[in-house]
């Protein structure tokens, strides 16, 4: 079993017959493996035993897991007894660990109140150590408030590279790679990409800098840096449009001088591993753009980067919107057409759109929603787990959604209506709220049903009021079968059912699926933020 070596030594060779050796004596008794012998109680298991007990080894309670660390507040805690230290992106109270590490105190005290990533990397890069220390993280590390615009503008001037990529990124020798092309018209040229069918990219569009034009596409493990500097001058920012169920990505410039091109320019390419997929968050800055009240407690908010980054908001995933406080939480991205006009025309991708419900305290909800055009909002990138793969055969899909849990629903249903490599039998969306005046874009979601026959939506309250015509009810086996037999009739294997809402929700459908109706786990999908 893997141990976390100190910060300042390189770990030794050991014999084959030492690494079949009891280990837990071994570390107890100063084995050359480690550079101090460490005291009865403090071996590997003794630590894994400790973590298991319940005792919170972060310090900051409920907080565990969550709480945004800024770099200065990293920097306070820089001592024993309270030592927390920060490795790839996330920080974690090393204090009870201190005298459980086989290298001694005096060597890990060396990453202590810093983001020792760098030293980690250098030492012992192998070491599980999101595992030995799973019970001690505090958080991800953020920038703060008064570095995130330097943070979020910083551009290259060496053409490529220069911290458009994140710091945990490495090479990738012989990496597949994602073919490319262009056309043009007499006003236009179009740079196309092609990631493969339902690759589900984030595309990333950076303004020009020096004559250099970067196109990062970030797939689930790796990223492909484009730098272009094109033959003639064109107009920014250009128009972006991705085709989830082909892969295909067009960037469109308008030329500036309206004539044929008889090159594109020069173009270099820099394919990268992410080290832990793509779902570490990464700080965005954002300005609001466009907010639109739906019902009383309802937004949908429009944000554009800051930096003037043209980008998407991959099918599935969802943003973490911090506070002035740096509290974060989760929330799906949405299409952007939703604030203007909901149908199957082609969704555009160039902002972050999101659909927040603001409670009075909610500290982030009631923060973001509060904002006035052009603020400033903190988001990261899309992370989430969800695989578009795992859809391709389906035909027939069952949303269960529960108030603002509609959000993943959007862009899914309007991708299943477009798609034409296994053409969509049927959408149907079960809406759950507990009052008529909590529901929103019921207009909206209600003309996209008359547009299109695939799409059904049933709205449910489950504490109507008289007069109520609708459905009503909390969600139920009886319920969910009544609406099933008014489905096209297909096998088990061609539907899929995705959840989202609150908890209590989830779990329910969860239950009712699984246990009552039999449904295999692998056609469920639950959207957890």
């Amino acid at each position: 079993m893997p141990c976390l070596n100190c910060f300042g030594n390189r770990r030794k060779e050991v014999a084959p017959e030492e690494e079949n050796s009891n280990r837990e004596n071994d570390e107890d008794s100063g084995n050359p493996r480690n550079k101090c012998a460490l005291q009865p109680g403090h071996s590997l298991m003794d630590w894994i035993r400790l973590g298991s007990s319940g005792k919170d080894l972060t310090g900051v309670g409920a907080a565990a897991g969550n709480l945004p660390v800024t770099l200065e507040e990293l920097q306070k805690h820089g001592r024993e007894g309270d030592a927390w230290t920060a490795i790839r992106g996330n920080v974690y109270n090393i204090s009870e660990y201190l005298s459980f590490h086989p290298g001694g105190v005096d060597t890990i005290m060396q990453g202590a109140g810093k983001d020792a990533t760098e030293l980690f990397e250098e030492i012992h890069p192998w070491v599980n150590f999101t595992s030995i220390l799973a019970k001690c993280r505090v958080g991800p590390l953020v920038q703060s408030p008064k570095h995130r615009e330097s943070a979020v503008f910083r551009t290259s001037k060496s053409g490529l590279g220069g911290g458009s990529l994140p710091a945990n990124y490495v090479s990738k020798e012989n990496a597949e790679k994602i073919k490319t092309d262009w056309i043009q018209k007499i006003d236009s040229v179009t740079l196309n990409f092609y990631t493969g069918s339902l690759s589900n990219p984030y595309i990333e569009v950076m303004p020009p800098v020096h004559d250099s034009l970067h196109v990062i596409i970030t797939m689930p493990q790796m990223v492909h840096d484009f730098v272009f500097q094109l033959s003639q001058e064109v107009r920014w920012p250009p128009q972006l449009y991705v085709n989830y169920d082909t892969g295909r990505v067009d960037v469109i410039f308008e030329k500036v001088i309206k004539q044929i091109w008889t090159h594109i320019g020069t173009t270099k390419t820099t394919v990268k591993q992410l080290k832990h997929g793509s779902q570490s968050p990464i700080l965005k800055g954002y300005t609001l753009l466009h907010r639109k009240k739906l019902t009383h407690n309802c937004y949908f908010l429009e944000l554009a980067r800051a930096d003037g980054t043209v980008h998407n908001s991959p099918l599935g995933k969802h943003v973490k919107v911090f506070n002035s406080n740096e509290e974060s939480r989760s929330y799906t991205t949405v299409p952007n057409i939703i604030g203007r006009n909901f149908s199957t025309k082609a969704m555009q991708t160039q902002n972050l759109c999101l659909l927040i419900k603001s409670y009075p305290r909610g500290a982030v909800s009631s923060y973001v929603c509060s904002r006035s055009e052009e603020d400033y909002i903190a988001s990261t990138n899309p992370i989430g787990l969800f695989d578009l793969k795992t859809i391709a055969k389906k035909t027939v899909f069952i949303f269960l959604v529960g108030g603002t849990g509609i959000t993943p629903m959007m862009n899914l249903s309007l991708f299943m209506l477009q798609r034409r490599s296994v053409p969509c039998d049927k959408v149907l969306i079960l809406f759950f709220n507990s009052h008529e005046e909590d529901m929103f874009l019921k207009k909206e979601l209600k003309s996209l049903e008359s547009e299109d026959r695939r799409f059904t939506i049933e709205f449910i309250l489950t504490q109507p009021k008289n007069g109520w015509k609708g459905l009503k009810g909390r969600v139920s086996e009886e319920m969910l079968l009544m609406e099933l037999s008014k489905l096209p009739q297909r096998s088990m294997s061609e539907k899929f059912f995705a959840i989202c809402g609150p908890k209590g929700f989830m779990e329910s459908c969860n239950e009712i699926l699984q246990t009552k109706m039999k449904v295999s786990a692998e056609d469920i999908y639950t959207f957890q933020g």
